[in-house]
């Protein structure tokens, strides 16, 4: 029988924990159908278009243009990379349902990420003690990177960043070698380089990691060892930099020849974003709290207790969601106190190339994200969970690393009330609440439901909370010509998942009309929007409301009118009221 050493057994122990654990979580939740929606079914519906043939690019949508209803407009999108499509691609085309092919596409994505910040744990030399903690920590991020009932485009960089880490720390090493010729550190520079740039195309907020590394990997050109002459060292900067910026500038030119804008915060300012913790004291209080919102996801629990307990706490009864901001952010300065002393106490238990990488990838993410927020007055680094995890796990080992040796070292009593209080708030309560929130809200709510999907195997609650088939095929039952058009006009900011479930031409109505600004302006997409829709040829246009808009009688007439041409509504019978979501007319337009 074989017999493996104690260390190599140890070794393992971390990985087969995260194996076990993460496979055991994505095993359960296939009990219920996976939900794709917002930016994940926009981006997953230009997959599906393109497979079709209707479309001639990823990350592009084709539907009804606003100038004539008979005529079809390709939208691009600057709002998210065009990266992500590639990755869903391949398990989508041999034809696997959308919701299986998503959700096997993110366990993969994810195990391939824990398993990097496990072998980032090993690279750095972190204790075993720490290794396990991580190991049981990183599965928790599966309920919110890698959403288990939800698609989440977030799992790309939690799965990528760890792994040009390893490969930057790699670099590092060769470089304050004898062993290693100039000419292989120049090679491995330069594809770093490409590599940390090619980020951008996969996630524009994980760039900003990017650049962090970038500043890291200078500094030890610079700074780490003078074997080299300053020429030469000054060389692997420019190459580094250059290549790091070649995929950035690429995607941009990219997007301007497109949609004719370069980044998606140029066209943030439609909106009309102005959080009053965006400017002034309010954005110094969001800085020095953002680190501590971070901190084993503290931000779910913290944001629960200030947004959704005014019965225990009524004092933020009359506060509005961004005047809530500030309490927020100051609730995680405590966090960001115990992420610098620790990240500090640190300093003696990693080689002085562990800690700088640390700090770079910690703080140049948040200055970065912070500088956006003033500009564009969304709050990125308060509301920051999604933007953060592709690098604050690496932060986190040395967080555990340093509470662990404090704990064991320090003997005083005050110093162990102190450790056991950290513990509780820092560690146990944000870790607790997000498992103990998705168990209430994503797995107990839906415990005996029997989902009817259709051939996606797709959730889609908005059309349906019971029997999503059945609205599919009311739908399908008065389309007469692939000519014909369905509108959604439904009360969610971003419903592209039931675009999905949709094979006729479709117009989405939404509150999120960002990504389709460029073709259809401030108004064309825009639920609430008034600008007109005609069609120059005959066609069936079949509308597809929420029931909740039927108490707003305005509402629902301000939706009918943009379509002049609709003299008269046919409402179709759908099935018993508890079981659908929307109501479905239709009406014929005859063509100009």
């Amino acid at each position: 029988m074989m017999k493996f050493s104690t260390y190599s057994d140890r070794r393992s122990v971390p990985y087969l924990i995260v194996l076990f654990l993460v496979t055991l979580l994505f095993t359960l939740s296939l009990i219920h159908p996976f939900r794709i929606d917002a930016d994940a079914a926009f981006q997953i519906k230009s997959v599906q278009q393109w497979l079709r043939g209707e479309s001639t690019l990823l990350n592009a949508l084709v539907l009804p243009s606003p100038n004539d209803l008979s005529k079809d407009v390709q939208a691009w999108t600057v709002w998210w990379p065009p990266g992500v499509p590639f990755f869903f691609l391949p398990l989508i085309a041999i034809g696997l349902p959308l919701g299986i092919a998503a959700k096997l596409t993110t366990y993969l994505l994810f195990l391939l990420g824990c398993i990097g910040w496990l072998k980032l744990a090993d690279v750095i030399k972190a204790n075993f003690q720490t290794k396990l903690v991580i190991s049981l920590i990183l599965p928790i991020y599966s309920i919110t990177i890698a959403n288990l009932t939800e698609l989440i485009g977030d799992v790309l960089p939690f799965a990528i960043m760890p792994w040009l880490f390893v490969y930057a720390l790699y670099i590092s090493s060769c470089f304050q070698s004898n062993q290693f010729s100039y000419r292989h550190i120049l090679i491995n520079s330069s594809i770093i380089g490409i590599l940390l740039g090619s980020v951008y195309w996969l996630k524009y907020s994980a760039f900003t990691v990017s650049l962090g590394v970038l500043l890291y990997l200078n500094i030890c050109f610079l700074f780490f060892s003078s074997q080299y002459t300053l020429k030469k060292r000054l060389l692997l900067v420019g190459v580094c930099t250059a290549c790091l910026l070649l995929p950035f500038f690429s995607l941009t030119l990219l997007n301007l020849l497109l949609s004719n804008s370069n980044i998606a915060v140029s066209q943030y300012n439609n909106f009309g974003f102005g959080s009053p913790a965006t400017k002034g004291f309010g954005l110094l209080c969001s800085f020095l709290g953002s680190i501590g919102l971070a901190l084993f996801q503290a931000y779910g629990g913290l944001m629960h207790l200030i947004y959704f307990s005014d019965r225990v706490i009524p004092f933020f009864a009359s506060w509005g969601p961004g005047e809530r901001e500030i309490p927020l952010a100051i609730a995680g300065i405590p966090g960001t106190v115990v992420v610098i002393w620790l990240l500090l106490y640190s300093r003696k238990l990693y080689d002085k190339s562990v800690f700088i990488l640390c700090c770079c990838v910690t703080f140049v993410p948040f200055l970065l994200l912070g500088y956006l927020t003033g500009k564009v007055g969304f709050n990125f680094i308060v509301h920051n969970i999604r933007y953060v995890s592709a690098f604050f796990i690496f932060t986190q080992i040395l967080l555990v690393s340093a509470y662990i040796h404090y704990f064991k070292n320090n003997h005083k009593r005050a110093a162990k009330f102190l450790a056991v209080i950290i513990l509780i708030l820092f560690f146990i309560f944000p870790n607790l609440f997000t498992v103990g929130n998705f168990a209430r809200n994503g797995v107990f709510e839906r415990i005996g439901e029997h989902y009817i999907t259709t051939a996606n195997k797709l959730y889609v609650p908005v059309l349906s909370k019971v029997n999503v088939k059945s609205v599919v095929e009311q739908i399908n039952s008065v389309v007469k010509s692939p000519q014909d058009i369905v509108v959604l006009a439904l009360d969610e900011p971003a419903p592209f998942g039931a675009w999905l479930e949709m094979k006729q031409r479709t117009l989405p109505l939404v509150d999120a009309w960002g990504p389709l600004v460029q073709t259809h302006g401030t108004e064309g997409a825009n639920l609430r929007g008034a600008s007109k829709f005609t069609s120059s040829k005959d066609l069936r246009l079949i509308l597809v409301i929420s029931k909740s808009f039927e108490s707003d009688s305005k509402m629902v007439l301000q939706i009918k009118q943009r379509f002049p041409q609709a003299t008269k509504w046919i409402k179709v019978k759908t099935p018993k009221d508890e079981e659908v979501a929307v109501d479905i007319l239709y009406s014929d337009l005859k063509g100009l």
